[in-house]
């Protein structure tokens, strides 16, 4: 598993800057599809597997250096690490956008629910997400 340093720009899609040269960003080419696990911290003495969790999945849009439509990518993710400014200037680091289309929440035993792209603001919203809070695919 790998962690890519990455930031929301808009609900529904995330911003990852890496190097196209990197072994783990392969997979991030134009139109592939992806899937990400985002979980709540474990800390302490709780169940790993109790922890809230969505696996969320969609596809890869792959930015050419100079294309106008990652200036919104590039300003949120600096926003968030403005200490990652130099890096940007280097020719074999880009931005790609992870356009999110789904995925499925789990809040702990027996609380697991598809979403859909429509339910993404929501999830972003609640501080404390369960499976109730969401439409469904």
């Amino acid at each position: 598993m790998r962690t890519l340093r990455g930031r929301t720009v808009a609900p529904g899609l995330f911003t990852v800057h890496a190097s196209r040269l990197a072994r783990h960003t392969a997979g991030l080419a134009e139109g592939s599809r992806f899937d990400a696990l985002v979980y709540e911290p474990v800390t302490g003495d709780v169940d790993p597997l109790q922890v809230r969790r969505v696996t969320v999945r969609g596809e890869v849009r792959a930015f050419a250096e100079h294309d106008a439509a990652r200036a919104p990518d590039r300003a949120a993710y600096l926003a968030r690490f403005p200490d990652a400014e130099p890096i940007t200037a280097l020719g074999d680091f880009a931005f790609f956008r992870l356009e999110i289309a789904g995925g499925r929440l789990v809040s702990g035993f027996g609380g697991a629910v598809n979403l859909n792209a429509r339910a993404l603001p929501s999830l972003l919203a609640v501080g404390t997400p369960v499976a109730g809070d969401f439409p469904t695919n």
